[in-house]
């Protein structure tokens, strides 16, 4: 879904609470995520309520729209996008991104500061919100592609129809270098 390295940002600022409408990118990895739960779908939903519990007001409607772990240069990496207060009609709202890890005490979040993450991830899930149309299929979306990215079969994971092979995104944005 977006492409970057682990140190796809330069720096970091202090957490901020989640002001509505705001669109959210939480980046973290398949062993924390199991560490919140063993189910996929069970522990995105998780660390999204998390997420909000931590930083938000309570007064905006989340929205999941997708999950996806890929394989990224040298891990594994999970992207949850799901957004917070923002109506269903707007296309380029405020985004928000995080690195999650998961010690003892729960998700630890950090928040991630580059100019480029909001094209990236709005113009990601226009795309996504297409291709999800075009196929009359809906929200929250969660995929795995790890197979497909080590030369076998993709597999999506959802309580749903799956999204073909070809359709799983993997395009070329990445904001790797960008400062």
């Amino acid at each position: 879904m977006l492409s970057a390295s682990v140190n796809d940002c330069d720096h970091h600022v202090d957490l901020q609470p989640l002001k509505c409408p705001v669109r959210v990118l939480i980046r973290t990895q398949p062993t924390y995520l199991e560490k919140i739960h063993p189910s996929l779908e069970e522990a995105d939903g998780r660390l999204i309520q998390s997420c909000v519990e931590k930083m938000g007001s309570g007064a905006g409607e989340i929205r999941h729209l997708a999950t996806k772990i890929s394989n990224a240069k040298r891990f594994d990496r999970v992207e949850i996008v799901f957004d917070y207060g923002v109506p269903t009609n707007d296309r380029e709202p405020a985004v928000r991104a995080f690195k999650v890890r998961v010690g003892r005490q729960g998700p630890e979040f950090t928040q991630l500061q580059n100019p480029q993450i909001r094209p990236i991830v709005n113009k990601t899930m226009d795309i996504w919100e297409a291709i999800l149309a075009k196929h009359d299929m809906g929200y929250p979306r969660r995929t795995d592609v790890r197979r497909k990215q080590q030369g076998q079969s993709n597999i999506s994971v959802s309580s749903t129809s799956a999204i073909p092979t070809n359709l799983c995104l993997s395009t070329p944005m990445s904001y790797d270098n960008a400062k």
